[in-house]
């Protein structure tokens, strides 16, 4: 009996459905000789340090940077349920072969490979490889096992990267975070090998918009009577007389000139060249190019697209893997263009002429074998669905990925350009027309705004002329222009430019690599890397645009240029796809990946170790945190405090005064007091969950009738606690009291009723001590 392991419960159903036999069950399906199961992402996840050494659990610069000597996965504790599953079949006696079912690509290999080895799977075992999940990808996919072993350095690729990526993200965060702190800051700033980069596209973007002073420039344009018609020229400066660095014209003095010189004049056709172009298709969409094409026709989010796909994908089956980086199909593909077709007539009548015009003879540049690692550009699969269960925004998406399979089966696009050189006296003038002789696969565009059809084409239409030809000035004129900035990021423009952040590399063997390796991140994990650098508060949304924050800013100032620049992913790309063909062992690549980090971590630590001594010291009460001096929020001095508050295991609550810039003595301090308000429970000092300090609530706070008196902790002792006479009846549960409340801001007060832990959620504004009640 085999079992298969699929990536995701989608996956094995699909799967399941093409197998006899097949009924569902709680967490798997059973098949004739088969039983279908499946993970849900990566089960194992990488230990965090403390697991290695409890000590690690504080962060202290002395142990960086710490790389475990034998890595260790642990269970992520959501997904108890699917390991217990996946280990009762693994063990079970019947199952004779077993099948890794990931997706095509070295995550998905990952995914499975990683169960296995922690389960010590002695079976034989297979690969099912498929890039999409329609019923005839998936017949082909079980018809093509292959042996696992074949695609094993896939998943050592992956395995690596994760390794890798810790070792970076865990020191280089905890060494930053360090720095902060000495510094004066607070909170946590992280350290990634994909967010830092694309953090500091945008800090550098912005900054050139900032900074950017606009340069009045003049394009002087004359019109041309030709016999045949009239057509435009451009003056080219036969000098730098004029002109800036960047060869435009910014001295109206020398424009005038010209416009004198030309005005009214006759002239000649001193060369003239026809040169036959021709556009090729359209490369396919990767997750990327589906974003950005959803996004300029209507208006749809990075995150929005990626859900569609997945729907088209998973749920109605009508397109292949979503979370692809390629934009080409691989040359086995080809012969499935007439099943595909046939299914988009019955899935998309509307565009019936379009398939009529579509000739499946055309083999187009996107069938490039050479191109394909792990998945091949979005296209419709052959399924014929029910296009009612669609939404309107699935239906959209649907068609620009349809209309982009059709473009392939259409000839390329034909034109003649033109080019002309005019002479009036001295002065030339240059003319670029395009006359389109076979419209091709533009067709398909007449009424898109496609970038790939409009691209480069120039509406002037030339008149019929000859080199030599006579022609008159009959108008010319001098248009002032300025510069402008570029464009703050949109969250589709800073995907597509971590797509093609080769561009912006000047190292030719680093640009090389990122244009290999499609950029930085992957097409599954820009958005959430945007994301999470909005959530951290160093992004910040300007309308539809994105841009940088203060606190984004200086964490890029204060890294490390090499910790900033997507050339880190370059050199790591290269490694790990030399693991994945291997070319290079998992453990030398992280031995490379270890002395960089050892590096990188240094320099973020030098200019900070000799402050450190000064504002840390070992916790004298729990021994394993470390004691750090604090600017009070209200600027009235500092405070030491161990950074063991917040643990979830043995808070430790040690907090002393400071002492002209050392730990003040702990004062004596009572654990609880009565409480004043029930007379009955004990008020205890209880860490806020945010960090942000202190407070006293008694213990009957849970009873049947609890006791909800809560006050503010000053030195580790209780504040002040309101007297019942200033207290106002809950005017929307009629049983609480509302009580005034310090904002913690510092900006001021409100009241709220003590009944929030009931459920009441009553809340109004401070009027000079007085709630604002209606």
């Amino acid at each position: 009996m085999k079992l298969f392991i699929a990536e995701k419960p989608s996956a094995a159903e699909a799967i399941a459905i093409r197998l006899p036999g097949a009924t569902r069950k709680r967490g798997y399906w059973q098949c004739d000789d088969a039983i279908v199961t499946y993970c849900a992402g990566h089960l194992y996840e990488l230990a965090k340090p403390e697991v290695y050494d409890p000590a690690l659990a504080t962060w202290r610069a002395d142990v960086l940077p710490f790389v475990p000597n034998q890595w260790r996965w642990v269970p992520n504790p959501k997904a108890k349920d699917l390991i217990d599953n996946i280990k009762r079949w693994l063990d079970d006696p019947r199952i004779d072969t077993v099948i890794n079912a990931g997706d095509a690509d070295r995550e998905g290999q990952a995914i499975v490979d990683v169960p296995l080895a922690i389960h010590r799977n002695q079976k034989r075992t297979l690969r099912f490889w498929v890039s999409a999940q329609d019923p005839s990808s998936i017949d082909e996919g079980l018809r093509s096992l292959a042996a696992n072993e074949r695609y094993e350095a896939w998943g050592f690729a992956a395995m690596a990267r994760a390794c890798a990526d810790w070792t970076h993200g865990i020191n280089c965060t905890r060494a930053q975070t360090i720095t902060e702190r000495v510094n004066g800051g607070s909170g946590v700033r992280p350290v990634g090998r994909v967010q830092t980069p694309t953090l500091n596209l945008v800090v550098v973007r912005d900054r050139l918009i900032e900074n950017f002073v606009s340069v009045p420039f003049y394009v002087v344009e004359a019109t041309m009577q030709h016999e045949n018609g009239s057509y435009i020229g451009r003056w080219n400066p036969p000098d730098d007389t004029g002109l800036d660095d960047e060869n435009r014209l910014v001295d109206p003095a020398v424009a005038q000139a010209v416009i004198d010189d030309v005005q009214g004049q006759p002239g000649a056709i001193t060369s003239l060249e026809i040169k036959a172009g021709r556009k090729r298709q359209p490369t396919g969409f990767s997750l990327t190019g589906i974003s950005t094409a959803a996004s300029r026709a209507f208006g749809y989010g990075v995150a929005q697209v990626l859900e569609i796909c997945q729907a088209l994908y998973e749920k109605h089956k009508l397109t292949s893997y979503p979370r692809t980086d390629s934009g080409y199909l691989p040359t086995s593909q080809f012969k499935a263009a007439p099943n595909i077709l046939t299914a988009l007539s019955a899935n998309l009548p509307q565009i019936q002429q379009w398939i009529d015009g579509a000739d499946t003879s055309i083999e187009s540049p996107i069938w490039n074998d050479k191109k394909i690692e792990a998945h091949h550009a979005m296209i419709p699969t052959g399924y014929q669905g029910d296009m009612s269960a669609l939404s309107q925004e699935e239906m959209n998406v649907y068609m620009l990925i349809a209309q982009n399979y059709l473009a392939q089966f259409y000839p390329a696009c034909e034109f003649d350009e033109t080019t002309v050189q005019t002479s009036i006296g001295q002065h030339v003038f240059g003319t670029k027309g395009r006359v389109i002789t076979n419209a091709g696969w533009t067709v398909l565009y007449v009424n898109s705004t496609n970038e790939d059809a409009d691209e480069g084409e120039d509406g002037q239409a030339l008149p019929s002329m000859e080199q030599d030809d006579a022609v008159t000035c009959i108008d010319v004129q001098a248009h002032q222009r300025k510069t402008t900035p570029p464009k703050h990021f949109t969250e589709a423009s800073l995907q597509t430019t971590m797509e093609n952040i080769h561009r912006y590399v000047d190292d030719e063997n680093e640009k090389a690599l990122l244009k290999d390796g499609d950029g930085i991140g992957t097409p599954a994990t820009r958005a959430a890397i945007i994301e999470d650098l909005g959530k951290r508060g160093f992004l910040a949304a300007k309308g539809k645009y994105i841009i940088s924050t203060d606190t984004g800013r200086g964490l890029i100032d204060s890294l490390p240029s090499e910790l900033t620049s997507p050339g880190i992913t370059a050199r790591f790309e290269s490694g790990l796809t030399a693991v994945q063909r291997g070319e290079l062992s998992r453990d030398d690549f992280l031995a490379e990946q270890t002395a960089w980090v050892k590096e990188q971590v240094s320099q973020i630590l030098a200019p900070t170790l000799p402050k450190l001594a000064k504002i840390s010291r070992p916790c004298p009460t729990c021994a394993t945190g470390t004691l750090w001096r604090i600017a009070r929020k209200d600027g009235s001095g500092h405070f030491w405090s161990c950074d063991q508050r917040n643990a979830k295991i043995d808070p430790c609550e040690y907090i002393v005064s400071d002492e002209d810039g050392e730990p003040g003595q702990p004062r004596e301090q009572r654990l609880s007091h009565e409480c004043p308000h029930c007379k009955k429970g004990q008020i205890r000092r209880i860490a806020r969950k945010d960090g942000s300090g202190h407070f006293w609530s008694c213990s009957r706070w849970k009873d049947k009738n609890p006791c909800s008196y809560t006050v503010e902790d000053v030195d580790g002792e209780p504040g002040p606690y309101v007297e019942p006479d200033q207290l106002y009846k809950c005017p929307k549960c009629k049983k609480g009291q509302i009580r005034r409340v310090a904002r913690k801001d510092g900006s001021g007060h409100f009241w709220s009723c003590d009944r929030w832990r009931e459920g009441c959620k009553f809340t109004t504004g401070d009027n000079e001590g007085t709630p604002q009640l209606d």
